[in-house]
This record gives C-alpha cells, sequence and structure tokens, in this order.
C-alpha cells in the first residue's frame, strides 16, 4: 500500500508498532511458508461459497442485504469445518439462526395450485371439459396430486385425466412443515435449506 497510499500505510504502520523508515525503505514483505495451510484455506473457502450463495439468494428474491433470514439450516459432508466459520457467515449475510449437520435435508414437495391445460382438455374431452375443469377448480391440489402419482391419472365420473393434462406449482417443505429454498453452492457440495 505504501506506494500507492503512503499516508494511510504510514499511519497503518505507526499503529501497528512500525516505523516510517522502515515501511519506506524497507523491501517487499516475504510468505511465511509455515503459515500456508491448505486446511485453512479450504475452511475459507467454504465460507466465502455460503457467502456468496446466500448474497445471491437475497438478491434474486429482492431482500435487501442488511435484511435477516430467519434460519439457514447447512448440509455437508466437511461439517467441523463448515462449523467453525458459522460467525463469519451469520454476521455477514444477516442469519437469525444457523446449523450445520451431515446429510441432506428431508423435504417433501407440497402441490399448492394446479392450473388445467385447456389446449389439451378442450379437444381431448369435449363436453366433459367442464366437468373436469370443475372438479381441478374444487378438489385440493395435493389430493388430485396424489392419485395421479399413485394410479397414473386422476378420475372424474367416466372420464380419466393424466399429468399431460394439467400443470402444477409446489414448494418444498421441511421437516417442521415450514416452506423453504434449497441451494447448491457454486464449488463445493454443500446445500443450504433457507427459511426467510
Amino acid at each position: 500500500m505504501a506506494p500507492i497510499t503512503p499516508f494511510f500505510a504510514d499511519d497503518v504502520s505507526s499503529y501497528l508498532g512500525n516505523s516510517s523508515f522502515e515501511l519506506h525503505n524497507g523491501g517487499w514483505p516475504a510468505v511465511e511458508k509455515d503459515m500456508i495451510s491448505d486446511d485453512i484455506e479450504l475452511t475459507g473457502s467454504y465460507a466465502i461459497d455460503i457467502i456468496d450463495e446466500l448474497r445471491r439468494y437475497k438478491s434474486s428474491h429482492g431482500i435487501p442485504l442488511n435484511q435477516p433470514l430467519n434460519t439457514v439450516n447447512i448440509y455437508t459432508g466437511d461439517v467441523e469445518k463448515v462449523e467453525s466459520t458459522i460467525d463469519d457467515i451469520k454476521n455477514t449475510n444477516k442469519v437469525e439462526n444457523i446449523t450445520v449437520q451431515d446429510g441432506k435435508p428431508d423435504l417433501h414437495e407440497k402441490v399448492i395450485s394446479i392450473e388445467p391445460v385447456m389446449s389439451k382438455i378442450g379437444p381431448e374431452f369435449k363436453q366433459d371439459a367442464k366437468k373436469i375443469i370443475d372438479y381441478i377448480e374444487n378438489v385440493n391440489p395435493e389430493e388430485i396430486m396424489q392419485e395421479i402419482r399413485t394410479t397414473g391419472k386422476a378420475q372424474v365420473d367416466d372420464v380419466a385425466f393424466t399429468i399431460d393434462h394439467i400443470t402444477s406449482e409446489s414448494e418444498l417443505v421441511s421437516k417442521t412443515g415450514e416452506v423453504v429454498d434449497i441451494i447448491k453452492t457454486e464449488n463445493y457440495e454443500i446445500l443450504l435449506e433457507v427459511q426467510q
């Protein structure tokens, strides 16, 4: 820093107990190879990867960076290293609760809505189309999907429709019943279960 910002570098150097002469007339700092640790660098890389993903998540969901996230559950095969970075992750991304666990999240998909595909239902079912549309509008979407998953079709009186006749929207729900988002970090096999 001294060649570019000499006054600032001089101030920092004196704060650290070094002389100005030593700073401006000394050579470039030498690398202390015994201070290099692949293990510590990997731990830091984990933290950076997680912090980056949480920032991207906030940005893509329109969440201000200073707004706290409720809960982040981290799933990794290297629990000890990631646990050592929890304070950095928590403070950088404003996360209220963080847990680190081995394995994968326990999730299930919950269907929240089903819409009929009119371009298929109308031509195929003709006069029975209204019957199918009414059924889709009035029956719990989770029940309809369960029937389709089990039998391959949903029966309405004497007609049946399949997964090809509908579009569905679903949410991921954690084992606690909370709606969550799952993120995989870019560089490592780390999964983040985010609850806003």
